[in-house]
């Protein structure tokens, strides 16, 4: 059945409206003009939605007709349901939107060599103080030779250059579907492969004291938090498989075994390893911690072999 002029305008009214009570007095009066098995195609031309390729091209395009943010988005989550409910081919050939975020615990480091004098005046004052709470700190408060971060903030130790990573040893994971920049469903995973891939390396921590090496004064400053430590969006043109998922630990001389969330998690695409590079979000911090040290004394960690 073929919907006037008038009939089309008032459905479109009404299921553009942010109202809820509108938006459901526009779904049962499609309901009521056309069969079910034509919704889809009826709010196809309605929303002039063509052949989208992906979700989110459905919002953009219902945002540009001037419908709210919040309600294009459960516009799009009842579209790709008509669309599902009669197959619509482009349902299988459209570019996902994934969302990865990995929960568990990080770290962030940093730290700065001084003179043998900075070094012995840190060792009868609170340099863990100066370091996380420099803003509280006064012009003077700290001779000017002593003052290495010029009372800034902690990740400034060293001129901002910083390492991060995440603990291998306590990590999980979940991976979303978006429509836009929200989450439309959770993907559950199989008991098969349910974890991705994983692989590590064994190592052994290792007191290092070398009598010739330079006598060397300094600082290293330790952040650690927990929470979601990594977030991380891509686009694959297949529905996601955990079984093509690799987490890659990282073994650094001095921190041991970690997982870096720039390099660290890579979604297999035929022949190719895709990076998903994440950002750090929704932590909570747990521990701070500025230690002094002299070059002489350093223990590090070592890589003894990797565990595929």
């Amino acid at each position: 059945m073929s919907l006037s002029n008038e009939q089309m305008e008032s459905l479109g009214t009404l299921l553009k409206s942010g109202s809820r009570a509108l938006f459901l007095q526009g779904k049962k009066m499609l309901a009521s003009l056309v069969q079910s098995k034509d919704m889809y195609l009826t709010v196809e031309q309605l929303f002039e939605l063509g052949t989208p390729k992906s979700y989110t091209e459905i919002y953009d395009r219902l945002r540009a007709q001037g419908v709210s943010s919040s309600h294009s988005f459960d516009l799009t989550v009842w579209i790709i349901g008509l669309a599902k409910a009669v197959q619509a081919e482009w349902i299988q050939n459209r570019l996902r939107r994934y969302r990865i975020k990995v929960y568990g615990y990080e770290w962030e480091c940093c730290g700065t060599e001084f003179s043998k004098e900075t070094y012995e005046y840190w060792l009868t004052n609170d340099i863990a103080d100066y370091v996380f709470n420099g803003n509280s700190f006064e012009e003077g408060d700290v001779p000017e030779e002593h003052d290495f971060n010029r009372r800034g903030e902690w990740y400034e130790v060293g001129g901002g250059d910083k390492e991060s990573g995440i603990d291998w040893c306590d990590l999980s994971f979940a991976i979303q579907e978006l429509v836009d920049d929200r989450a439309l469903e959770d993907v559950s995973f199989g008991r098969q492969g349910s974890h991705g891939t994983w692989v590590g390396c064994d190592i052994e921590e290792v007191p290092y004291q070398n009598p010739n090496a330079p006598e060397s004064y300094g600082v290293r400053v330790f952040r650690s938090a927990r929470g979601t430590v990594a977030v991380g969006d891509f686009e694959i043109s297949e529905d996601f498989d955990v079984n093509k998922l690799t987490f890659t630990a990282d073994c650094d001389p001095d921190m041991g075994e970690f997982l870096d969330r720039h390099s660290g998690i890579t979604y297999q695409i035929s022949e190719e390893d895709l990076v998903l590079a994440c950002e750090l979000r929704e932590s909570t911090p747990i521990n701070a911690e500025a230690n002094l040290y002299k070059g002489s004394e350093i223990t590090i960690y070592q890589v003894k072999k990797l565990d595929q």
